[in-house]
């Protein structure tokens, strides 16, 4: 069946403009990276030196048409069984690794709130943010670390049909990401926070497990963070305890994410 075929009735259904704006998001993306792979030289010297490039043979510039049926049929499963948008809702650990983790008392809770967006079965994009707060006294000083983090991430799950079925339930997945860290210290002798923001690179893995199938998910994941503020090579500051404060973190927690 195919859906672009159809003579829609002017009032579309809430499910069906998804499905539709999936597949816009689709095209962008497909001609995005292929913009993108064109504007690199390298790429476009090697594509010119295929070939039949030179005479308009090459399959680089072949017409191909993505509508195919194989496709189209994927499209149609996905707009059928598939989810579109999310939000969740997690809490969790958070643990300062390396000479940091020396220095810093763990936090908890650590707050996520994110928004998903599916392309297909198996990738989807993450837009998030994270809170947790770090304690620690140094020479009878209190000290407490706030950090915010904003972060986009591109998930991947893994396809499960031919795997046991605890794996098939548990739907294991993996992804990478990056955003930005925020870090305000308040220390006890000070009267203004220290205040200081890098960008960061995230990756991870996790378990997702259905509550009710295409409404509501239980995520267990895991997923370590790493950065460079100012502090990460101060060598002074806290000799008596650590060297300097290099490390990353590494954040447990748990979501609940509902999708529609």
């Amino acid at each position: 069946m195919n859906l672009h075929r159809k003579t829609w009735p002017i009032g579309l259904p809430q499910k069906t403009k998804l499905f539709l704006l999936n597949r816009l998001l689709h095209r962008f993306l497909k001609l995005g990276l292929a913009l993108f792979l064109l504007g690199v030289p390298s790429l476009a010297q090697d594509f010119s030196e295929e070939p039949g490039f030179r005479e308009g043979k090459s399959p680089y510039l072949d017409y191909g048409d993505f509508d195919t049926e194989r496709d189209e049929e994927k499209e149609e499963l996905f707009y059928k069984y598939g989810r579109f948008f999310g939000v969740g809702l997690g809490l969790g650990y958070q643990q300062a690794m390396g000479n940091r983790g020396l220095l810093y008392e763990p936090g908890f809770p650590r707050i996520d709130i994110k928004v998903l967006y599916w392309f297909d079965f198996n990738w989807s994009l993450i837009l998030g943010v994270g809170f947790a707060s770090h304690d620690f006294v140094y020479e009878n000083v209190a000290n407490s670390v706030r950090l915010t983090s904003f972060e986009t991430q591109l998930r991947y799950s893994i396809d499960t049909k031919n795997l046991s079925d605890a794996l098939t339930f548990a739907s294991p997945y993996f992804s990478l990401g990056v955003g930005a860290i925020s870090k305000t210290q308040n220390t006890g002798t000070q009267t203004q926070a220290d205040s200081d923001s890098t960008i960061s690179m995230n990756f991870g893995a996790g378990l997702e497990f259905p509550i009710a199938h295409k409404k509501s998910y239980l995520l267990l994941d895991g997923r370590y963070y790493t950065q460079s503020f100012v502090d990460s090579a101060e060598t002074e500051a806290y000799s008596r305890v650590t060297p300097n404060l290099n490390g990353g973190f590494l954040n447990l927690s748990l979501s609940i994410v509902f999708t529609w």
